[in-house]
């Protein structure tokens, strides 16, 4: 059986696509208020999912991490260390965001 090679764009490529076609549909429809309430709703919908999918993410690789540690005076030190981290760079990706 003979396999069939499919066509991909990289990563990169996808990236640059999407934002020639966000640049030039913004160009289009610049003062389109239907269309920019539909992108912002979009958009908005795109962010929750992805918040929805982070969290459980976070939540579980740190549940499996914990549960892999034997020695519970380890297991202190590198909780405390991972919530330091975590709440740090959660402060820098919320000012970041807010900017």
């Amino acid at each position: 059986m003979k396999r069939i090679k499919s066509w991909r764009l990289s990563l990169g490529w996808q990236i640059l696509l999407g934002l020639a076609i966000g640049i030039i549909l913004g160009a289009c429809f610049y003062e389109n208020i239907k269309f920019i309430t539909f992108a912002t709703n979009l958009g908005d919908a795109f962010i929750n999912l992805i918040s929805m999918v982070v969290l459980p993410i976070v939540m579980s690789s740190l549940i499996v991490g914990i549960a892999n540690m034997g020695d519970l005076r380890k297991l202190g030190r590198i909780g405390v260390k991972t919530l330091i981290y975590f709440e740090i760079l959660s402060t820098i990706a919320f000012i970041i965001g807010m900017v």
